[in-house]
């Protein structure tokens, strides 16, 4: 398995915090990991990789906020600020109710063919919500 290693800054404290993220075998854009940085802060930031790690084969994830709160180890207040910004930055989408898609130029677990289905699936959310 790869894992990502980086470092998260403390913004109260400045303190460089070493961190190593196992994601399994997910294709992920590493600029963009690192720009989410840029508007998340260390908690949320672990929510977003929490919902990388737990995305299933279609980009998808299926947690309701208690269990991402629980699965990240943040508040649930914390995850929906997450989500709020990562939906804003058009890291992930909403399809329903506790079901969200990961942007697939974001991260991916598949192969080139499958990860073309998924961006097209990925844009016709928007669609489907008018």
């Amino acid at each position: 398995m790869k894992a990502l290693k980086g470092f998260l800054i403390d913004r109260v404290t400045g303190v460089a915090e070493d961190k190593t993220y196992d994601l399994g075998f997910v294709k992920t854009d590493i600029k963009k990991l690192f720009n989410a940085y840029a508007f998340l802060n260390p908690g949320e930031y672990k929510v977003l990789i929490k919902m990388l790690q737990i995305m299933n084969w279609g980009n998808q994830i299926r947690k309701t906020y208690p269990q991402l709160s629980q699965e990240a180890g943040v508040c649930e207040n914390t995850v929906k600020l997450a989500i709020k910004k990562l939906r804003l930055h058009n890291y992930i989408k909403r399809e329903s109710t506790s079901s969200y898609m990961v942007n697939p130029e974001v991260a991916c677990r598949v192969n080139p063919q499958k990860r073309m289905t998924l961006l097209h699936d990925y844009k016709d959310i928007d669609n489907k919500e008018k």
